[in-house]
């Protein structure tokens, strides 16, 4: 996620909707503090960004319920629910 501040304005130029998977790339350990999520957030609310909540055994250590996971989804439910695949 750090790699998203480089890339938001290039992401936000594109002409074309991105549709990012797993979460974003979030990781469940990092939870909404890590760095380059409040970009990611920032990113799906421009409208120019969907994210898809798939997964979750890809972003967490916590199996089965992957429980880390739940911060990060409300948060991105929070941001854009609409923008979410």
């Amino acid at each position: 996620l750090p790699v998203l501040a480089e890339l938001k304005e290039l992401v936000l130029r594109l002409p074309v909707p991105l549709v990012a998977d797993h979460f974003g790339g979030a990781r469940g350990e990092g939870g909404t503090g890590q760095p380059g999520f409040s970009t990611l957030v920032e990113m799906l609310g421009s409208g120019r960004v969907y994210i898809k909540l798939s997964a979750p055994y890809r972003s967490s250590r916590q199996a089965p319920d992957y429980d880390d996971m739940a911060p990060i989804a409300k948060a991105l439910i929070a941001a854009a629910p609409e923008r979410l695949i």
